[in-house]
């Protein structure tokens, strides 16, 4: 199971996730905050993943960072994500921003709320 809760904050779109980690599913996660961005105009996304559980391989990375790309753009201008201490996120948010995501991987959901509002 891979569940999204979207809350509107003042400043940017806060996405609380929780279950497994599965690539496919968090594609299409993507894929829903980005519609619900354009609807909203929200070009600001905090993705709070530190209740997601299980672990993605190197390949998997590599592609969750081109689809943030594909998924990414506009409306969404400004990303964060705050990751489980054990994730490999590092490797997503290089591949992301070699494709021109202005993305940013966080431990801690206060400084992903600092840097999103700067």
């Amino acid at each position: 199971m891979y569940k999204q809760d979207f809350i509107k904050t003042n400043d940017y779109l806060l996405v609380h996730t929780e279950g497994k980690r599965n690539f496919s599913l968090m594609t299409k996660g993507f894929n829903k905050i980005k519609e619900y961005c354009s609807k909203k105009y929200i070009d600001k996304v905090v993705i709070d993943q530190t209740k997601l559980t299980g672990h993605l391989d190197v390949m998997h990375h590599l592609h969750l960072g081109k689809s943030l790309a594909a998924h990414s753009r506009k409306p969404v201008l400004k990303m964060a994500i705050v990751k489980a201490k054990e994730s490999a996120y590092t490797f997503t948010e290089k591949v992301a921003k070699y494709k021109g995501v202005n993305v940013k991987v966080f431990n801690k959901l206060e400084e992903a709320d600092d840097w999103v509002k700067k």
